[in-house]
């Protein structure tokens, strides 16, 4: 067992008994829109990435399986035409 446990502390409580920001997009954000904004429209853009990805999984998985099918249909027309 570790001499000492990590303690995860959101943010906000960290910043406002005297620590910083160490993630500099973040740290950016805070100068620019405040503490409470700038750590809020992070967790928003998160958010927002994060549903994109979704869509854009979903738009790799289909080309990835067009490459599957057209390898698959090579493979059977080599085989045929080896026949």
């Amino acid at each position: 067992m570790p001499a000492f446990r990590e303690v995860r502390l959101p943010t906000l409580a960290v910043i406002r008994v005297g620590g910083f920001e160490v993630n500099p997009l973040v740290a950016s954000l805070t100068i620019h829109f405040g503490r409470v904004g700038g750590v809020v429209l992070s967790k928003v853009i998160a958010v927002l990435l994060m549903l994109g990805v979704r869509r854009r999984l979903w738009m790799v998985n289909l080309v990835y399986i067009g490459v599957i099918c057209w390898n698959v249909i090579v493979v059977v027309s080599l085989v045929l035409r080896g026949s």
